[in-house]
């Protein structure tokens, strides 16, 4: 993490330690209480911890992070919303149920809140081509919204296309 990025690690972001203890393990997500300078206290499963915001690591995965996951019982085609981590798992909203998840049982998705993606069909409402937003919310169905010029609309994940720079991902 370059100088710049230490302000990222925030109150109320998901982080690593990188001093690894029998009750704080190198995989578990704790959560930043507060930050005061270069101090950090963060709530892991086990005890909180205070040390220098260098010796943590930002997380991939965070609060509002579309996921897909890798459990039994549900598709590895839905789409999740990451709630809130509480006593060291991941509490998800997915397929319309709630699912405590290590971190290690999720995928975070390519498709995120502020994404810029296209639609593969058109309508009346969304010419071909036309660019939408990715909104944060997410229906039982795994189905996405978007917003278009013509308003928001229900998308299925897999009708739609990333915006990545000039390129759209498949």
């Amino acid at each position: 993490m370059a100088l710049g990025d230490w302000d990222e690690v925030a109150v109320g972001k998901y982080v690593y330690w990188s001093n690894v203890q029998d009750d704080v393990p190198l995989a578990d997500l704790g959560e930043v209480l507060s930050a005061d300078g270069s101090n950090r206290v963060v709530r892991f499963a086990k005890k909180e911890v205070k040390d220098k915001v260098w010796m943590f690591r930002l997380a991939d995965i965070q609060k509002e992070t579309f996921v897909h996951a890798v459990v039994d019982g549900v598709s590895p085609h839905s789409v999740g919303l990451v709630r809130e981590l509480k006593g060291g798992q991941l509490l998800v909203h997915i397929e319309g149920n709630g699912l405590t998840a290590n971190r290690t049982d999720l995928l975070k998705s390519q498709l995120q809140p502020g994404s810029r993606v296209r639609w593969t069909i058109s309508s009346d409402d969304i010419p071909r081509g036309e660019l939408g937003e990715v909104l944060l919310d997410v229906n039982a169905y795994s189905d996405i919204k978007v917003k278009f010029s013509a308003g928001e609309f229900r998308m299925r994940y897999s009708e739609m296309l990333l915006r990545n720079g000039q390129c759209f991902l498949f």
